[in-house]
C-alpha cells in the first residue's frame, strides 16, 4: 500500500480539461448578423452614416478566419506550456487535415447537389457547357478563390471554404512552430504577420490611387481594377495570414502563468485577440469618421467658395480667353452642372458668386450623401456629373474633396475676370515693365547657364588632376625602374637566362633518352600482355559459346525429361483410374456372388448351372470393359 501511495504523490497530476469558449458562440452570432446587414444595407433608407457603418462585411469576415485560427490554437497546443499537443504531434499531417476538411466539405457537397440544377441552368444558358463543367468543378473541389474572377461561382459564399481549406493546410506545419516560441517571439511574429497581410492593401490602394475603397463598399464597375480587388479579397493567402494571427493571439492568452512568462493583467487574455484583429475594423470605421467630418469642415466653410472659384478659373481661363476676345463666349455651349440653370444675362459678380456657391453646396451635398464612391485621389478627374433631368442617369464622385472642388467652369464670371491688356491698349509703362522682366528673366538663364558650366568644367578639372597625379606617379616608378637596370646588365641577365636554360633543355633531353630505354623494355611487355590477353579473349569467347551450347542442350533435355514426366503422370492417373474400376467390378461381383449361394440351394442343379454360366459371362464381360 505504501508503494502504490508513493508512486501516486509521484504521478505527475492530471492536466485539467480545456473549456468550451462559449463567448465565440455570441461573437459568432454578431458578426452573422453584421454581415446579414451588410448585404441587404442597399434596401434600406439613405444613411451615409448607417453605409459606412454596415457596409465593413469583408472585414468582418477576415475576423472568422481568426477565429478559426484562435480555434485551432486552443485546441492543438498545451496551455501555459510551450508545447504543442501530442495528439497533434502524433497525427500524421495529411490525417489531420482530412479530419477538419471533412467535418464541412460532406454538407458543402450536399448542398452543391441539390442546387446544382439551377446553378446549371444559368451557367448554361449565359457561359455554354465548357464554362458550366469547369465552374462546377472549381466549386466541388474547393478551388474558386484561387480564381480572382471566379471566386463566387455558383455558390458564392463558399469562396471562403476554399480560403479555409488551404489555411487548415498550413495548421499542422506552422502550429508546432509557434507552440514552442515565448510571447516575446509571438508578439514580433504577431507584427510580421499583420504587415505582411496590410502591405498588399496598402500597395493596392497607392497604386490605383484607390483609398475610396477604405470608406466602405463599392460598386464593382467603379473599382479601378476589379482583378486585384479580388485578390486582396479572396486570395486564400491571405486568409492564412488571418489565421496565423488569430493562433497566434491564443497563443498569446494560454501562455499566461507558463514559467518564464510575465503575468498577464486582467482583461489581457480579450485584449491581444483585439490587438491582433481589430486593427483592420478600426482604421477602416476611424477613416470613414475622419471622412465625414472633413465633408462638415469643408461643408461649413465660408471660404472654400472662393477657393473653389479660383481653382476652377486656373482650370479654365487659358482654354477660354482667346475665344472671350473674339466674342465666341456668347455662343459657347453650357457647361453640365447639377440641375442648375443659369441665365446668359446675368451678368454681375453677384450672380455669378450666387451661382457659384449654389453649385458648389449641390456637390457638396452629393458627394456627402453618395453610396456609389470611386476610389479616386488628388490629380484625377473622377468626378463626372450628369443633369438631373435624365432618370437613368446617375452621379458618381470619387473622394470628398475632389467630389466637392466644383469642376464645372464658372462661365459667369470669365467675361468680369481681368484679362490682358489688347494690342492697342498697351501703355509705355507696362512695355518697360515687359522688358524689364523679359530682361531678367535672361539674365537668370544666362546666370544658371554659367553656373552648370562652372560646375561641368570644375567637375572635368578635378578630373584632370586625378588622371594627371596617376601618370606622375606611372612615370616615377618608370624612371625608378630604369634607373636600376642598365643596358649591360639586362645583357648579363639575359645571358645567364640563356645558359640556364641550355642547361635545362640539356638534362630534358638525357632525361627523355633515359626514359626512352626504360620504357622501351615496358612497352614490348606491355605488346605481350596485349597479345596474350586477346589469345584469353578468344580462348573465352569460345568457352562462352561451347557454355551456350551446352546450356541450351542441357534445356532441352530438362524439357524432354519434363514432358517425358508429365507423360509418366499421366499414365499413372489413368492406371489409377483403370484400379478403381476394378475395385469397383470386384465389389460388385461380390455382392452379387452372396445371393447366388443362397439359390443355389433351393433351386434345381441345372437352374443353378445356368445361373452361374451367366453370371460367368456377365463377369467376364465386366472384366473385358
Amino acid at each position: 500500500m505504501s508503494a502504490e501511495a508513493e508512486a501516486e504523490a509521484a504521478s505527475p497530476p492530471p492536466k485539467p480539461k480545456k473549456v468550451r469558449i462559449t463567448a465565440f458562440d455570441a461573437i459568432r452570432f454578431f458578426l452573422i448578423a453584421y454581415i446579414v446587414c451588410g448585404h441587404f444595407i442597399t434596401f434600406a433608407g439613405p444613411s451615409p452614416f448607417a453605409f459606412k457603418a454596415i457596409s465593413q462585411i469583408n472585414v468582418v469576415v477576415g475576423a472568422f478566419f481568426a477565429l478559426s485560427g484562435y480555434v485551432a490554437a486552443y485546441t492543438t497546443t498545451e496551455n501555459a506550456e510551450r508545447a504543442a499537443s501530442p495528439k497533434l504531434l502524433g497525427t500524421p499531417a495529411p490525417k489531420w487535415i482530412l479530419q477538419r476538411v471533412f467535418g464541412y466539405f460532406p454538407l458543402h457537397l450536399l448542398v452543391l447537389l441539390l442546387f446544382s440544377p439551377v446553378f446549371l441552368y444559368a451557367d448554361v444558358n449565359f457561359n455554354g457547357w465548357p464554362t458550366a463543367l469547369w465552374h462546377g468543378f472549381l466549386s466541388a473541389g474547393m478551388l474558386q478563390a484561387w480564381f480572382p474572377m471566379h471566386a463566387e461561382v455558383w455558390n458564392a459564399p463558399t469562396w471562403f471554404l476554399s480560403a479555409l481549406t488551404f489555411a487548415t493546410a498550413m495548421l499542422p506545419f506552422a502550429l508546432p512552430i509557434l507552440a514552442k516560441q515565448s510571447k516575446a517571439e509571438l508578439r514580433r511574429t504577431g507584427l510580421f504577420i499583420f504587415l505582411v497581410g496590410l502591405l498588399p492593401k496598402l500597395g493596392y490602394c497607392y497604386d490605383h490611387q484607390a483609398w475610396g475603397m477604405l470608406e466602405g463598399a463599392m460598386a464593382p464597375k467603379a473599382l479601378p481594377n476589379l482583378a486585384m480587388f479580388n485578390m486582396q479579397r479572396f486570395n486564400p493567402f491571405f486568409a492564412l495570414v488571418e489565421v496565423l494571427l488569430g493562433a497566434v493571439a491564443c497563443r498569446l492568452v494560454m501562455l499566461d502563468g507558463a514559467d518564464g512568462e510575465e503575468k498577464a493583467q486582467q482583461g489581457d487574455s480579450a485584449q491581444d485577440l483585439r490587438i491582433l484583429v481589430a486593427p483592420r475594423c478600426t482604421c477602416k470605421f476611424v477613416q470613414s469618421w475622419l471622412v465625414s467630418r472633413l465633408q462638415h469642415m469643408l461643408r461649413s466653410s465660408p471660404g472654400f467658395v472662393s477657393v473653389s472659384m479660383h481653382e476652377t478659373y486656373n482650370r479654365w481661363a487659358p482654354q477660354l480667353v482667346p475665344k472671350l476676345e473674339d466674342g465666341a463666349w456668347q455662343s459657347a455651349p453650357k457647361a453640365p452642372q447639377l440641375g442648375r440653370s443659369w441665365n446668359d444675362a446675368s451678368r454681375s459678380l453677384e450672380a455669378v458668386a450666387l451661382a457659384a456657391a449654389a453649385d458648389t453646396t449641390a456637390r457638396i451635398r452629393a458627394a456627402s450623401t453618395c453610396s456609389t464612391r470611386t476610389p479616386s485621389g488628388t490629380g484625377r478627374r473622377s468626378v463626372s456629373a450628369i443633369d438631373d433631368s435624365s432618370p437613368d442617369k446617375t452621379v458618381h464622385y470619387g473622394a470628398p474633396w475632389v467630389a466637392a472642388v466644383p469642376l464645372t467652369p464658372l462661365w459667369h464670371a470669365v467675361p468680369l475676370l481681368p484679362q490682358g491688356p489688347r494690342a492697342d491698349q498697351v501703355s509705355p509703362l507696362r512695355d518697360r515693365e515687359l522688358q524689364q522682366a523679359r530682361d531678367l528673366r535672361a539674365e537668370r538663364e544666362e546666370a544658371d547657364t554659367l553656373r552648370r558650366h562652372k560646375e561641368e568644367l570644375q567637375f572635368e578639372l578635378a578630373d584632370l588632376r586625378k588622371r594627371l597625379s596617376q601618370a606622375a606617379g606611372l612615370l616615377q616608378h618608370a624612371r625608378k625602374q630604369t634607373g636600376e637596370m642598365s643596358l649591360s646588365h639586362v645583357l648579363q641577365e639575359e645571358q645567364q637566362k640563356s645558359h640556364v636554360l641550355a642547361q635545362e633543355s640539356q638534362q630534358v633531353r638525357h632525361q627523355m633518352e633515359q626514359l626512352k630505354v626504360k620504357f622501351s623494355s615496358d612497352v614490348q611487355r606491355l605488346e605481350d600482355a596485349c597479345k596474350q590477353l586477346e589469345k584469353d579473349k578468344a580462348q573465352l569467347k569460345k568457352a562462352l559459346r561451347q557454355r551456350e551450347q551446352g546450356e541450351s542442350s542441357l534445356r532441352t533435355q530438362i524439357q524432354e525429361e519434363q514432358q517425358t514426366r508429365h507423360d509418366m503422370v499421366r499414365e499413372r492417373e489413368s492406371l489409377k483410374h483403370e484400379l478403381r474400376k476394378m475395385q469397383q467390378l470386384q465389389e460388385k461381383a461380390g455382392d452379387s456372388v452372396t445371393p447366388l449361394s443362397s439359390m443355389q440351394s433351393s433351386s434345381s442343379s441345372s437352374g443353378s448351372a445356368m445361373i452361374e454360366v451367366d453370371l460367368t459371362g456377365e463377369l467376364a464381360d465386366y472384366a473385358y470393359t
